[in-house]
């Protein structure tokens, strides 16, 4: 049984919304990396965007991460930590 990972908190940078979506996704793949999986062994997504306007802008991001057989995905309106924020996501992989 694998432990939940958390990203260590990072310095804020202000960054365009697609910028910042290709982080977290990349940031994703290299935590399940490290536990021997890939993109490829995600089975679900929680997808949380503090301003919907952003919505289209992740299906694109996501698509260019998870093409062949996207992951289950759920997206939440939700208030971020931070402000500068602009998406967080949450994944279940199987390993």
């Amino acid at each position: 049984e694998l432990e939940p990972r958390v990203a260590r908190r990072e310095e804020a940078v202000q960054v365009e919304f697609g910028t910042q979506a290709r982080v977290k996704v990349e940031r994703l793949e290299s935590f399940i990396a490290a536990e021997g999986a890939s993109l490829s062994d995600v089975i679900k997504t929680t997808i949380f965007l503090p301003d919907f306007a952003n919505y289209q802008g992740m299906n694109e991001v996501y698509r260019e991460y998870f093409s062949d057989q996207p992951p289950a995905r759920a997206t939440v309106g939700a208030k971020l930590v931070r402000d500068e924020w602009l998406v967080e996501i949450e994944a279940l992989a199987v390993v």
